[in-house]
């Protein structure tokens, strides 16, 4: 009635905000609602960007706030967990690893709120985590039949806690699924395989491993920074459309559409300990026929993204080659800070 009655010749604007997409959408939207059919509009926030996380942690630099980014993801009530006073792994242990915290039981929460029958979709998030990404995959991973799969795979997708991902080429093809949430990722790899320890409160063994195996966590972080920054409008070409492709064996981490400027640009992120060589370059230029996209005979760049850097060589090729661009963390830092 207030609506009706009061804000109806009014310029007055009521904005509803909610984290819980299943009571937003059927509690306060939905049918029983006094509110249904009186919306004018409706926007899902997605999580923050890279660039946009990165007030949350203004003493660390460019390395460890990819690193943070690996672990935490987008979303705001995750990052604000963090102390940036505090070491990366300091921050870990405390917020994430130590049982009655936030981030400690923050999935199982989610999924129990938002879902019915959470303990299907936890098998199926930790199988998706631990490398199944085809239904077939997941299907044998959790015992189930694949027919049926489909309805709870739709409903992690709808709260985006699961992506379809297809070959940036071929947007039709059955594509691979995989957890969209960094957070989540960490978790099911770190937290839930090492519950048994953790809940005797005994978290030094996990953040040993966690020390020792955050690099492989993060390689897969790097490459989504990457494509964003090949996203950003600082990037050197415009590019309609950035994702990653793979066919028969073969997989670029970086294919970006650029149809105005007849562009194809292919990028190979390495998150390693050892400067990057030519013989990235050489791979990459390898694979570059079998891209499969429509007019092949389009102009190629090539773009590598280093943790570590390159190798005078490499530094060499780039002075000599305008079809080459090399970006290190802080190169990256520059991109995302020009916007």
């Amino acid at each position: 009635g207030f609506v009706d009655e009061q804000l109806q010749e009014t310029e007055a604007m009521v904005v509803l905000c909610g984290s819980s997409v299943s009571t937003m959408e059927a509690e306060v939207l939905g049918h029983e609602s006094p509110l249904y059919g009186r919306r004018t509009g409706q926007w899902r926030l997605e999580p923050l960007s890279f660039a946009d996380m990165a007030p949350f942690f203004p003493t660390y630099d460019i390395d460890t706030r990819i690193q943070a980014y690996s672990v935490l993801g987008g979303i705001p009530a995750y990052l604000e967990q963090f102390d940036p006073e505090r070491s990366l792994l300091d921050n870990v242990e405390a917020s994430v690893l130590s049982k009655g915290e936030f981030l400690y039981e923050e999935p199982e929460f989610l999924l129990r709120q938002e879902l019915r029958e959470p303990a299907t979709y936890m098998a199926i998030l930790e199988a998706i985590a631990s490398g199944s990404t085809r239904v077939t995959e997941i299907a044998n991973e959790i015992g189930r039949d694949a027919s049926g799969l489909s309805r709870y795979l739709q409903n992690l997708t709808r709260l985006a806690l699961v992506e379809r991902e297809t070959p940036v080429t071929d947007p039709d093809s059955r594509g691979l699924y995989r957890l969209t949430d960094d957070f989540l990722r960490f978790w099911f790899r770190y937290v839930a395989p090492n519950q048994g320890t953790l809940e005797q409160g005994r978290t030094e063994p996990v953040r040993a491993s966690i020390a020792e195996t955050l690099p492989t966590h993060t390689s897969r972080t790097f490459e989504d920074v990457c494509r964003q920054a090949v996203q950003s409008s600082e990037f050197p070409v415009a590019c309609s459309r950035v994702g990653r492709w793979w066919y028969d064996g073969g997989e670029v981490d970086i294919v970006g559409l650029a149809p105005q400027s007849e562009t194809l640009v292919l990028g190979e992120c390495k998150w390693t300990d050892r400067a990057v060589g030519p013989e990235l370059l050489d791979d990459l230029e390898a694979v570059t026929p079998e891209v499969r996209w429509h007019g092949s005979d389009r102009t190629v760049r090539y773009a590598l993204f280093a943790r570590s850097g390159f190798t005078e060589t490499m530094r060499s090729l780039d002075d000599e080659r305008d079809d080459l661009s090399l970006y290190t963390p802080s190169e990256l830092g520059n991109i995302f800070e020009s916007r």
